[in-house]
């Protein structure tokens, strides 16, 4: 007996819908895989903008750290010039300009502590003589106090003072006078000098005390100190001579 037509078309159809599961099936797994190809190509794309955005970015970065070196390096240069034997060429090898005039510290363990004549006689050596701190602009502001301050200011010497252009007349006592000539008028003596002590203090030194007006003590000239020289600006090929 022959199959009804229903029947038939039931049979037909089952295999058709398969494939058509098939296809469908196909068709998606193919889609997914052009989208996920799609996605990778544009990551890819995103990855390869972000690394030349992140070495432009690093050149950049490069390019001004060298630019901040070379501008840290003439500052460098620039301060050595103002505190060195530069100095515009106006002071010894080791000595401050400050205000036309040059300082030498005596500071370095190198140098041995001597008596107030002995490092006179060493600031003489050079045409200079002992500091004379006459004013308080000389004492603090643009004084070698000052420069102490700026350039040693790592260095802390309680006990270790600087003798300075100042002695007290020997036939006048509570007379000081600086190696100028002119009479002390104003002093930054600390608390309780200059005393005297046994008699025998007759030399001034400026030591590195809290307060700029209070920096100073009679010592025995026979003491041994560190020393601070000046004498007025020159043309360094003068002063070599």
């Amino acid at each position: 007996p022959s199959f009804p037509h229903y029947r038939l078309i039931t049979i037909c159809l089952g295999p058709l819908s398969a494939l058509l599961l098939v296809v469908a099936i196909v068709l998606g797994v193919f889609c997914e895989y052009n989208h996920v190809q799609r996605q990778d190509s544009t990551l890819s794309i995103v990855i390869s903008h972000s690394r030349c955005t992140c070495q432009c970015k690093l050149t950049s970065l490069h390019q001004l750290e060298i630019a901040l070196q070379q501008q840290t390096a003439i500052k460098k240069q620039n301060i050595q010039c103002v505190f060195t034997e530069v100095s515009c060429g106006l002071c010894l090898p080791g000595w401050d300009l400050l205000n036309s005039t040059c300082y030498y510290f005596a500071i370095s363990d190198a140098i041995e502590s001597r008596s107030w004549g002995e490092a006179r006689k060493d600031c003489l050596s050079y045409g200079a003589d002992l500091v004379v701190l006459d004013s308080w602009e000389k004492q603090v502001r643009h004084g070698p106090a000052a420069i102490q301050a700026l350039r040693y200011s790592s260095i802390v010497r309680y006990n270790t003072g600087f003798w300075i252009g100042l002695k007290e007349e020997e036939d006048t006592e509570g007379s000081w006078t600086w190696l100028d000539g002119t009479e002390l008028t104003q002093g930054y003596w600390a608390d309780g000098e200059p005393n005297d002590y046994k008699k025998a203090e007759d030399c001034a030194a400026i030591y590195s005390k809290t307060y700029p007006r209070k920096t100073w003590n009679d010592a025995p000239c026979t003491h041994a100190l560190k020393w601070i020289c000046e004498m007025k600006a020159k043309a360094a090929q003068e002063l070599k001579l």
